[in-house]
């Protein structure tokens, strides 16, 4: 965006044109003519329609003075983390809103809770605008930015601890991303054809005179009455459809059992393919054996297929159950 700033010499604080604080977020980065290069974006401050920003270094240790007073057009970017998302897609601050509240507690460096006189509007996933709190290049090497992850009664957890301390009484914004995807918008418009009624004649039941050729293709995740879901990887969540509403939802996960570095441990199916490598590795660079090599060289890559085909899990009844009602013919 190319708003027009006021600047003042020797101060690090620049006026805008209006009021832009729906859609800015502490670690943008700023240039301008008169502008010092480096100038990134700690604390927004909006009074009476008219947007402030204070800019800093990234890591907010030096302060970035304007080198002329004059009103000039600058330059506000979008950081990594709301260009581009692990997809490889665009995931930019789209009818965005602006929440603020009010601290109520103290906090120090390396924090990661606020104490908040409210919590009303506030959604995790939010951005945190909060000069103590600092997207720098320690928030996932510069390509994350600073949000909420829980929300309690009174308090906000945030994903990444604060770089200087905060006092209560100190105003704190949240921006939400409103944008939704499309994947959303049609599930949300989706009619549910999942129904309570057992002997509703779209389900393969006791009653089958009104299914007659009616479920060639049925897609098997629909072909049930317990409702649907998606899973919104980017944002971390899990949509259910409402029939859904008031049930109790199990989630079951095969845990890897790393919890601590105590416990790291290397899994059944590939100690034959490590022990192959580690073979491999300490006869090749030994003067000794050498003949033996290409051997060994087989031997591991031949431990490693194995130990990728029994790691996959795959079966074949349950591809071919996902692929039925595709354009591919599965033949097993």
């Amino acid at each position: 965006m190319n708003p027009i700033a006021t600047l003042t010499q020797g101060s690090n604080v620049i006026v805008l044109d209006g009021d832009y604080s729906q859609i800015l977020v502490h670690g943008m980065r700023v240039t301008g003519p008169n502008l010092k290069p480096q100038n990134w974006i700690h604390k927004i401050t909006t009074t009476a329609g008219i947007t402030s920003l204070t800019l800093k270094n990234k890591d907010g240790s030096n302060v970035k003075n304007a080198l002329a007073t004059t009103n000039e057009e600058i330059k506000i970017f979008r950081f990594n983390y709301l260009q581009n998302t692990p997809l490889g897609n665009h995931f930019k601050i789209k009818n965005s809103s602006l929440t603020e509240t009010t601290l109520t507690a103290d906090g120090a460096a390396g924090d990661t809770q606020l104490n908040v006189a409210s919590v009303e509007g506030l959604k995790v996933g939010m951005f945190v605008n909060l000069e103590a709190f600092v997207n720098d290049d320690n928030v996932g090497e510069g390509n994350n930015a600073i949000k909420i992850v829980g929300v309690g009664s009174t308090t906000v957890e945030l994903s990444h601890p604060a770089s200087f301390a905060f006092t209560s009484g100190e105003t704190v914004g949240f921006i939400s991303n409103n944008e939704v995807s499309n994947t959303w918008n049609n599930y949300k418009s989706h009619t549910s054809t999942t129904n309570a009624q057992v002997d509703e004649y779209d389900y393969d039941d006791d009653i089958y005179e009104l299914n007659v050729g009616g479920r060639y293709g049925i897609e098997p995740t629909h072909a049930q009455v317990n409702g649907t879901y998606y899973i919104d990887n980017l944002r971390g969540l899990i949509h259910f459809s409402s029939n859904i509403s008031g049930k109790n939802v199990i989630l079951k996960y095969i845990s890897d059992g790393l919890g601590t570095d105590e416990e790291m441990i290397v899994h059944k199916f590939a100690e034959e393919a490590m022990y192959k490598s580690i073979a491999f590795a300490i006869l090749s660079t030994s003067n000794y054996g050498q003949n033996l090599v290409p051997r060994f060289k087989k031997e591991k890559f031949a431990a490693i297929r194995t130990a990728k085909l029994r790691l996959s899990n795959l079966k074949l009844d349950e591809l071919a159950q996902s692929f039925r009602g595709k354009s591919k013919i599965i033949k097993h």
